[in-house]
């Protein structure tokens, strides 16, 4: 998600502002989300991420915000991004995850293109992933080996994934695209557990 916002940062294709509510909200609540997460079996944990990744994915390919279709909403609330990333703080650190799943959908339901939501999303992952990230390392279940690799190529695909959706994909293809992804990752997840 760095990588990504680096390139939308260049090309001056990201809302700090609209990001901020999120950020600050997904900040505190991601340690909260971890720490209730260390408590639940292991199990359970991932049958709500799989259900996780099928709302998201699900939001994604079918709901239709056609009134901002091209266009970025002229006006940030801050009551819609707030609660957006109180959610996905919580979520975070619950899952593991970076809550761009949660952000997105709810982003794209609020009535923001596609394609802004992308690099408000790319923006503000990082840092509820990091507030998780800090309570797990405390907790003890982070692996270093894991956490270089998957870093760095995270970091190269975010960066060029960025310049193709910007330069070559229209708003609703982004959104298909996600939200196919984020299926077919839930797919994956049922089958390993079979």
């Amino acid at each position: 998600m760095l990588g990504a916002t680096w390139s939308n940062f260049k090309e001056r294709k990201l809302d700090i502002k609209l990001g901020l509510p999120i950020i600050a909200s997904s900040i505190v609540m991601a340690p909260v989300g971890a720490w209730v997460g260390h408590f639940i079996p292991t199990q359970t944990l991932l049958f709500v991420f799989i259900g996780f990744l099928f709302f998201s994915g699900s939001a994604m390919i079918f709901f239709k915000s056609s009134k901002y279709e091209n266009q970025y909403r002229k006006n940030r609330p801050v009551a819609g991004p707030l609660g957006v990333g109180i959610l996905a703080g919580f979520v975070s650190g619950l899952l593991g995850v970076g809550g761009g799943g949660i952000i997105s959908p709810l982003m794209i339901i609020q009535g923001f293109s596609p394609k802004k939501v992308a690099t408000v999303t790319a923006f503000s992952v990082p840092f509820s992933s990091f507030s998780a990230f800090i309570t797990y390392a405390a907790i003890g279940s982070v692996s270093v080996k894991i956490l270089i690799f998957a870093g760095l190529a995270a970091w190269a695909g975010g960066y060029l994934g960025t310049k193709v959706m910007q330069r070559r994909m229209k708003a609703q293809s982004v959104k298909q695209l996600l939200g196919a992804i984020l299926i077919l990752i839930g797919i994956k997840f049922l089958w390993s557990m079979t």
